[in-house]
């Protein structure tokens, strides 16, 4: 294996800067060994296209930009890389972790692509090979990357399995305090005291029969699994951000229960733009909570950008019925038992601390299994629905 600490020095003598990342667990001990570094930039960005864009600005600057990034995230680039890089030929390095990498154990969500990889890049013309395994190997293949940027003017990737050794410690960044822009509803201004545990025992406490519950990937959806799994649950497995869209399209046609959304704060961030398409069709059986711990808990705690966002000031001004910010039990309680007796939809941005159960497991269930599960009991629900209707 090739430690951390070797390929930021590889990188450096090549001249890469800055770094922009959406975090993996196969790029943590990397991202904590760039974030540790004396001088240059690091941008942790909510998705992957935000990073290429981000990357492209600093190159027209004339810096050498590099993104780092899990190999889900090929979709949200393949936009700009086309639509951008290509046509104003703007070049970039790209590492991208290998999740699913055939004859590795890993999670079903990796499966396919963790096939289509390498093929999904030489689709759309971006110049790829495997990360090397050794520092020396390392500085030749970069020549090869510089020499193609150079030539090409077109992005060149790296595909990192699992070769990187973790010797440096997980940087928490400290962030900036939540600047005061006009007028937001909240509960005070007491310090984050819950971990998302505790916020998810009591947001499932109040949790009817007939509610739905979905969780967003990560520790979210294990520690809900964990401790309170029901068929009314879906577990949301890979597709990081996309837990709200999936509750506004079954809140829209589920008239038995709410439709709870757990989702967290680096997930919420990456799909932004799934807010004002909420409060657009205000489906009032939504309720969104986003669980904000200011970090990526699942992929090593790398700091996340959400200190200095105003979740519910934006969920108010996207379109949400009703928006609160709280860090205090109570208030939830209090804030819970308001959103299931009234009309949404609603938004809940809980500012928590960090910490998870690193004892919480992982879904026993297949992905088909938990859609199976999850529909039955959904459809069940509403064919009840439209027969006491009919009566």
């Amino acid at each position: 294996m090739i430690d951390a600490v070797e390929v930021v020095s590889c990188l450096s003598d090549h001249s890469f800067d800055p770094y922009l990342a959406v975090p993996c667990t196969l790029l943590k001990s990397l991202l904590s060994a760039l974030q540790g570094r004396d001088g240059g930039l690091f941008f942790a960005a909510p998705n992957e296209g935000e990073a290429i864009g981000i990357a492209a600005g600093a190159y027209l600057a004339g810096r050498n930009p590099v993104v780092l990034c899990q190999n889900s995230g090929i979709g949200n680039m393949m936009n700009p890389l086309t639509s951008m890089n290509y046509t104003f030929r703007i070049p970039l390095l790209l590492i991208i972790s290998w999740r699913g990498e055939p004859s590795l154990a890993d999670e079903p969500q990796h499966d396919l692509m963790g096939q289509i990889t390498r093929d999904s890049l030489s689709l759309i013309g971006v110049e790829n090979a495997l990360f090397p395994p050794t520092s020396e190997l390392l500085r030749r293949e970069l020549d090869t990357a510089v020499q193609h940027m150079k030539t090409k003017s077109l992005p060149y990737a790296l595909i990192l399995g699992r070769q990187i050794a973790n010797s440096v410690k997980t940087k928490h960044d400290s962030c900036p305090t939540r600047p005061t822009v006009g007028e937001l509803t909240d509960f005070g201004p007491e310090a984050p005291a819950m971990t998302r545990l505790r916020a998810i025992e009591i947001v499932m406490s109040s949790v009817r029969e007939n509610d739905l519950v979905l969780a967003t990937t990560g520790f979210t959806s294990r520690e809900l699994v964990d401790h309170f799994d029901r068929p009314g649950n879906f577990y949301v497995l890979g597709s990081m951000g996309c837990a709200s869209t999936m509750g506004l399209g079954i809140a829209h046609y589920y008239p038995a229960g709410k439709v709870i959304v757990l989702d967290g704060d680096g997930a919420t961030l990456m799909r932004l733009q799934a807010m004002p398409t909420i409060g657009h069709y205000r489906s009032p059986g939504l309720v969104h909570i986003v669980l904000d711990n200011a970090c990526y808990d699942s992929t090593g705690g790398q700091a996340t950008i959400s200190r200095t966002v105003h979740f519910a000031q934006l969920a108010q001004a996207c379109g949400y019925g009703y928006s609160a910010t709280l860090s205090r039990c109570e208030d939830l309680r209090q804030v819970m038992q308001h959103c299931l007796q009234t009309s949404g939809p609603h938004f809940i941005h809980v500012q928590l601390v960090h910490g998870a159960d690193r004892k919480a497991g992982r879904p026993s269930l297949t992905p088909i299994q938990i859609r199976e599960r999850f529909a039955d009991f959904v459809r069940g629900r509403i064919r009840e629905s439209a027969e006491r209707g009919s009566n």
